[in-house]
């Protein structure tokens, strides 16, 4: 099983969160040595956390079947609340490069790597995808970050506390 159905389904069977988002980018078959395929999975906490540490503490309860490759953590900077995600990468696959480069100026026939002014290259290099999975606060705030209407890094004390109080109206 990938990486990236395991991770949706432990998401799905998770009561604490709202998945509010899930978002694939493929950039196959030209992805110019960066991923083959960028997922986005936006989740919030059901009932809304706002400190840092709580947040914290939730995203690295939200998929214990597989581990990140990596994470950033939340943290309150200044004046700013940055949120934290999780990044999974796999492969994916594998692309075969083929070339086949012909020298036609007698000068550069001997140039290193060619014989007699020909040379073959054949490449195999692995096919990745990136999954990020990226908590918020409250679903309100996570569906502004997924339809790009907020930063999607952090917000702000006073966004922040503004999101807390909606919320609470509901």
């Amino acid at each position: 099983m990938s990486k990236l159905r395991e991770i949706r389904q432990a998401l799905k069977g998770y009561f604490n969160i709202v998945i509010v988002g899930d978002k694939e980018i493929n950039y196959l078959p030209d992805r110019n040595e960066h991923f083959g395929q960028l997922v986005n999975i936006f989740v919030a906490a059901r009932t809304g956390l706002y400190r840092a540490s709580e947040l914290q503490a939730l995203m690295f309860t939200l998929i214990p079947t597989v581990a990140p490759t990596r994470f950033d953590n939340f943290s309150e900077e200044r004046n700013d609340l940055k949120f934290g995600k999780l990044y999974f990468d796999e492969e994916i696959g594998e692309e075969s490069l083929y070339r086949n480069i012909t020298l036609s100026d007698d000068d550069l026939r001997q140039t290193n790597g060619f014989v007699d002014g020909k040379m073959e290259i054949n490449k195999k290099i692995k096919l990745e995808r990136r999954t990020l999975v990226r908590l918020y606060p409250n679903p309100a705030i996570a569906k502004n970050a997924a339809g790009h209407e907020l930063n999607k890094e952090r917000i702000t004390m006073k966004d922040l506390v503004s999101a807390h109080h909606m919320a609470s109206l509901e």
